[in-house]
C-alpha cells in the first residue's frame, strides 16, 4: 500500500526560495522572528519535537497551510494580504510531505499562544476564566501567577485538536484555517512555486 502525503503550500520570500533551490534544504533558524513572538515559536517548536521525528539544525518550524481558509479554499490566495511584508516579492510553494512530518494545529486559536492568553472553547469557559482571575484579584495579561500560567499555557494544547471549540465560539470546522509546521522542506518535496 502507497503512502499518501499531505499538501502543503507556504509562502517564502524569494531569498528562501532561492535558498531552497541552491542548498536542496530549507530548515527554519528563527532569526526573522520578532522578539515578541519568539517564545510563541519556541513553544510550538517544543511541541514538534514531543510530536515529530527531529532534524538536527533546525531550531524554528517552518510554515504553511494545510486549509489557508476553510475546506472550499485551501490554497492561499496571492490576491490577499499579508502573506509577505508589501513590497516584498515571494513564492508560493505547493508541497508534498509525509503527514509524520507535519503538525497540524488551528491558524485562529494559534494566536492564544501568540499573545500569551487562554484559550476558551466557549464564552462560558472564557467567563469562568475571567471570574476566577477576578476572584483572585488578578485581570488580564501575561505573566499570569500560578495557578493561572499553568492554566493559560495548559490550554494552548487545544491548537492542535481540529474538533476543539464550540462551533458559535470558534467557528464552523469547515471554515476553519488550519496551519502546517515543519522542519524542513525538501527540494523533492516541491509540486509547483507561483511567484508573485
Amino acid at each position: 500500500m502507497s503512502r499518501i502525503d499531505m499538501i502543503i503550500w507556504t509562502i517564502q520570500n524569494t531569498m528562501g526560495w532561492e535558498r531552497l533551490q541552491q542548498q536542496g534544504f530549507l530548515r527554519g533558524d528563527g532569526r526573522r522572528v520578532e522578539s515578541f513572538f519568539r517564545p510563541a515559536y519556541k513553544w510550538m517548536a517544543a511541541q514538534m519535537l514531543l510530536r515529530l521525528p527531529t532534524i538536527s539544525d533546525a531550531n524554528f518550524p517552518l510554515w504553511g497551510w494545510y486549509r489557508w481558509n476553510g475546506v472550499s479554499r485551501t490554497k492561499p490566495d496571492l490576491r490577499a494580504t499579508g502573506h509577505l511584508e508589501k513590497g516584498t516579492p515571494g513564492v508560493r510553494i505547493e508541497l508534498e510531505i509525509p503527514p509524520e512530518k507535519v503538525l497540524l494545529s488551528d491558524f485562529d486559536a494559534w494566536h492564544s499562544v501568540l499573545n500569551r492568553s487562554y484559550l476558551s472553547v466557549s464564552e462560558e469557559d472564557e467567563d469562568i476564566f475571567a471570574d476566577d482571575l477576578k476572584k483572585a484579584g488578578l485581570g488580564w495579561g501575561w505573566p499570569y501567577p500560578e495557578p493561572f500560567r499553568s492554566r493559560v499555557v495548559s490550554s494552548w494544547q487545544r491548537i492542535f485538536d481540529m474538533d476543539a471549540g464550540e462551533p458559535e465560539w470558534w467557528g464552523a470546522l469547515s471554515e476553519r484555517s488550519v496551519q502546517a509546521t515543519f522542519w524542513e522542506i525538501d527540494l523533492s518535496q516541491v509540486r509547483r512555486a507561483d511567484r508573485f
